[in-house]
């Protein structure tokens, strides 16, 4: 299989640079309303998902507090192994959110190839599970060492690696190999991808503030936006993409980048360039010129009979 050319490729033409666009956000959105209540209905389910890991935790912890209450003692959660009950917690946390995430960025590609969508595309990523796994791990690790360096460039690592998840389960490559490719296509747009990460973080999370309920419409906008962010960089692996209305103009004097020249303007081909000698038609391509005035047209020959010896016409010579 040929790979897949890069956004916006012409053969042999212009190859314009990707970059990260603010304006994907307003698409993730148009995106969000052509398909609103499966949008609302997945990130519903991926809630109650949460919500079923988060649970036991903060009762356990409850509990916990009450008891040391009523026996007059101070709670510390971190107190006979409550610091590794948090990390462990933590780390399912994170675990359970990346596998939901994986799934809502594959229903994303999905809707931006024109394929048709379900909530129960959200748990169909059985296939790069490990994978995803291991970026819940490892991406953290790389933000937390940014973080120990000073809390920008955690911000740095977080978006210059927001392409590792839909790498992982639109290509299928490892954690690693997804956290390198990310950081090397987004590299020269480092600061506008950290930007970008920021904004739709946000704008996602804004939901919370409306009793919660609100969620349901911003956070489908993280994975939507950062995967047409994907498209713009990688052309979003196999399948057919649109670009954007006027994302990429196409500078002057290039080559067409839709459509290829136009067809030849009648029947024949084109015109032969000035100076060049005719070509002679193929025999039985044209018909016959019609007669000088005055003469009569002659009429061809019958074709000899099946079997006949070949005319020897140095018999009729008068010459010799």
């Amino acid at each position: 299989m040929n790979p897949t050319p890069p956004y916006g490729a012409v053969p042999g033409g212009y190859v314009p640079r990707p970059r990260v666009r603010f304006e994907v956000i307003g698409e993730a959105w148009q995106l969000f309303q052509q398909q609103m209540g499966t949008w609302i209905v997945a990130a519903l389910i991926a809630g109650i998902v949460l919500g079923c890991v988060f649970t036991p935790y903060y009762v356990f912890v409850f509990a916990a507090a009450f008891s040391k209450a009523q026996a007059g003692k101070q709670f510390d959660p971190n107190a006979g192994g409550g610091q590794l009950i948090q990390i462990g917690f933590n780390l399912l946390i994170m675990i359970v959110s990346n596998l939901l995430l994986g799934g809502m960025y594959r229903m994303a590609l999905k809707q931006i190839r024109g394929e048709a969508i379900s909530p129960a595309d959200i748990f169909t990523v059985v296939d790069v599970f490990g994978s995803l796994i291991a970026a819940a791990i490892l991406v953290p690790i790389a933000m937390y060492i940014g973080l120990i360096l000073c809390c920008f460039p955690a911000f740095i690592v977080m978006g210059l690696l927001m392409l590792t998840v839909p790498l992982v389960v639109d290509r299928r490559m490892g954690a690693i190999e997804a956290m390198s490719t990310s950081w090397s296509l987004l590299k020269s747009e480092w600061l506008m991808a950290t930007l970008f990460y920021v904004v739709i973080s946000i704008i996602s999370g804004l939901g919370i503030v409306a009793l919660c309920v609100g969620i349901l419409f911003t956070y489908p906008l993280l994975p939507l936006s950062i995967a047409l962010i994907y498209r713009d960089f990688t052309a979003g692996g196999p399948g057919p993409y649109a670009p954007p209305p006027g994302a990429y103009p196409t500078p002057p004097g290039a080559y067409p980048t839709a459509g290829g020249y136009p067809p030849p303007p009648a029947p024949g081909g084109y015109p032969p360039p000035p100076g060049a000698p005719m070509a002679e038609p193929a025999p039985g391509t044209y018909p016959p010129p019609p007669p000088p005035p005055g003469e009569q047209p002659t009429a061809p020959s019958p074709p000899p009979p099946a079997g006949a010896p070949p005319l020897d016409i140095t018999q009729h010579d008068t010459g010799s």
